[in-house]
């Protein structure tokens, strides 16, 4: 618990990247990171989905976005979805969406530890990291979600500027 703690002290939260994409199998480390930790639980609970095209990520950055204005009764969350120059994925080249199945319980306490170790792990390769649910807005997902899954956080992944 402490080793985590001293790790999470010196975790930021990139809001820039650079254009360089992050290459596959550096990609397929954090995805293993993440399926490792998830096969330990003993059920599939949440799958992942790597989103690697600039367009797809704008097109989800935009339907995200307009979708927080009209679902959120928060009202920062839909001031930000109405802001214009607000990318919820911060121009970062990579993105792995993160979708539960219908049906789980402890959603966060069951995402957050792998989510965490995938940051973790991100950083100890060199790359920057940002994630939010901000995903779980969205009525249509402008990409091939399993049947039975909800897109409930994005991590955005990328070299930091």
């Amino acid at each position: 618990m402490r080793k985590f703690f001293d790790s999470f002290k010196t975790w930021r939260s990139i809001r820039k990247y650079l254009e360089k994409q992050v290459c596959e199998e550096t990609v397929g480390q954090l995805l293993k990171t993440g399926k490792d930790m998830l096969d330990s639980m003993g059920e599939k609970v949440l799958s992942f989905t790597v989103i690697r095209n600039k367009e797809t990520i704008e097109e989800l950055n935009r339907v995200a976005k307009k979708d927080m204005t009209k679902k959120s009764d928060v009202n920062i969350i839909s001031r930000l979805g109405k802001t214009n120059d607000f990318d919820i994925f911060y121009g970062a080249p990579t993105v792995i969406m993160v979708s539960v199945k219908k049906g789980t319980k402890r959603i966060s306490e069951n995402c957050t530890d792998i989510i965490l170790k995938i940051v973790e792990t991100a950083k100890s390769l060199g790359l920057a990291t940002s994630w939010n649910s901000f995903i779980k807005y969205c009525n249509e997902i402008p990409l091939e979600v399993p049947e039975n899954y909800t897109p409930y956080f994005a991590i955005s992944i990328g070299y930091g500027n």
